[in-house]
């Protein structure tokens, strides 16, 4: 079940590439068979970030554990624990917490999108 509906459209140009920001964890998604680069039929984590300027961020990752996959340092950031892969997590532990990120942009089409990488 989605917790947060985020606008279709972002307007994010008032956040500015390397700022710090602090941000709180408003809903994470599980999609199944999305494109992700060239790859089809791959499942993603959608993660949707509230900045304290209130914009707001989505940010999609390879659903994986393996330990190169940004929801390590996503995990640790809103709760100070490692990440258990053979456990897992309950979306609760991460939900509605505040994690300090760094602000990037990249072009996907001719379109400039916001990002959040860096997770502390």
């Amino acid at each position: 079940m989605c917790k947060y509906i985020q606008p279709l459209v972002q307007n994010n140009s008032g956040l500015k590439k390397g700022s710090a920001v602090n941000s709180i964890i408003r809903d994470i998604r599980i999609i199944r068979n999305a494109k992700w680069g060239s790859k089809q039929g791959v499942t993603l984590l959608e993660l949707v970030f509230e900045t304290q300027c209130n914009h707001i961020v989505v940010k999609k990752i390879p659903y994986s554990f393996d330990d190169s996959n940004e929801i390590h340092k996503i995990y640790e950031a809103a709760t100070g624990k490692c990440l258990d892969v053979k456990r897992g997590f309950e979306v609760s532990e991460i939900l509605d917490k505040t994690v300090k990120a760094t602000v990037d942009k990249y072009l996907y089409r001719g379109y400039e999108g916001t990002t959040l990488v860096d997770f502390r």
